[in-house]
């Protein structure tokens, strides 16, 4: 691990391990590059449901909860899931996600993004990543695994 925010993850994974029943072989990687772009992490693994190899993408955040958003929209095709993780309580977050100031709740709910506050040590799924149609579509164009 390379940088502070990547004990979130340790915090935050199984919640996503549990929901999404990520097997103990899946494979995790840190910082990887995907199109010129680096995701946080990135888990794959195989199944044997339509799509053979499922993924999952986490960016993990301290508190720049608009910046951390940014970079889920523009990384969102990359994986079937979508999580945000932040250090931040969930009362915050839901308060940040309705600012019509800021007009996230389209980019997150459009988008199927996940969220997950890890405050305090307390990892809660704020709200759970769903498969987006385009996502499908990139996955197959991609031959399964980008």
């Amino acid at each position: 691990m390379k940088y502070r925010e990547d004990l979130l993850f340790e915090k935050a994974f199984p919640v996503i391990r549990r929901v999404h029943r990520i097997p103990k072989d899946a494979k995790i990687q840190f910082h990887r590059r995907i199109r010129g772009l680096e995701c946080d992490v990135f888990i794959t693994w195989r199944s044997k449901s339509i799509f053979p190899i499922k993924s999952i993408l986490v960016e993990l955040k301290e508190i720049d909860f608009l910046k951390m958003v940014d970079q889920l929209v523009r990384r969102r095709e990359f994986a079937l899931w979508a999580y945000g993780v932040i250090n931040l309580p969930v009362h915050t977050i839901v308060e940040i996600m309705l600012n019509p100031k800021y007009e996230l709740h389209e980019k997150i709910y459009g988008n199927g993004i996940g969220l997950i506050s890890v405050f305090e040590d307390n990892p809660v799924l704020v709200i759970r990543s769903r498969v987006k149609g385009n996502v499908i579509a990139k996955y197959l164009e991609w031959g399964v695994c980008p």
